[in-house]
Formats: structure tokens, C-alpha cells, sequence
């Protein structure tokens, strides 16, 4: 349910709200990596939506694995993961910091209102 609300939130300020990342000029053959940059850009708009769905599907997956309160090893493994893309997201100006902190805003709500349901189902 959080991710499902996750997406038609992001879709819906998508529409009405769009984010516009500059990006900055790159020159060709620099690098490999460089050269991989500018192949993304060139292949992706600059207009990202909010909460950013990169940042929020990944650290929602994260924080699955929390809820659980199994599998610890696998949780701290994919938060890394989660916090690898958020990351990569900034560097390679897919969105800015607003979208970022939306989503994980957002995340939060998820699971408080988790938690309201459940100790309200075990009463």
C-alpha cells in the first residue's frame, strides 16, 4: 500500500508540478565516466517529479526489511544500497534536494500510519 501510494502521489504532483534539474555542460571523451553522463542526459528529460520515486522506492525497500525485525544483515545491506542511489542521484542531477526529502518525509508518514494500524488491529 505505501508503494502504491508512493507512486500516485510522485504521478499526480508530477503532473501539476514538475522539478527541473541544470545540468551542467560536459565536454565529450574526457572519460568513460563522463561519456556515460552525458549518454544518460542525452537519453532522459531534465523534469523529475516529487518525492523523487528513485529515492522512495529504494529506502521504502530498505525499510521493509526493518519492519520485519528479521534478517538484520539484509536490512543494513540494502539501506547502503538505498543510500548508494540517493546519492547518485544528486551527483548525476536526476533531482534535487526537495524531491529527495519528499520522499523520505513521505516514508515516514508510511510507517507512522504502519504503526497506528497495527497497534490499533492488536487492541
Amino acid at each position: 500500500l505505501a508503494m502504491i501510494s508512493l507512486f500516485l502521489i510522485s504521478n499526480l504532483v508530477y503532473v501539476g508540478f514538475q522539478t527541473q534539474v541544470p545540468r551542467p555542460d560536459l565536454t565529450p571523451h574526457t572519460n568513460w565516466f563522463v561519456d556515460k553522463v552525458i549518454s544518460l542526459y542525452n537519453s532522459d528529460n531534465p523534469y523529475n517529479c516529487f518525492p523523487s520515486l528513485h529515492c522512495g522506492t529504494s529506502a521504502l525497500t530498505a525499510s521493509f526489511w526493518f519492519v520485519k525485525n528479521r534478517y538484520r544483515v539484509i536490512a543494513w545491506i540494502m539501506s547502503i544500497w538505498a543510500f548508494g542511489i540517493v546519492l547518485s542521484t544528486q551527483f548525476l542531477k536526476q533531482h534535487v534536494l526537495v524531491d529527495i526529502t519528499g520522499s523520505l518525509i513521505a516514508i515516514g508518514l508510511f510507517f507512522a500510519f504502519y504503526r497506528l494500524f497495527n497497534l490499533k488491529m492488536q487492541v
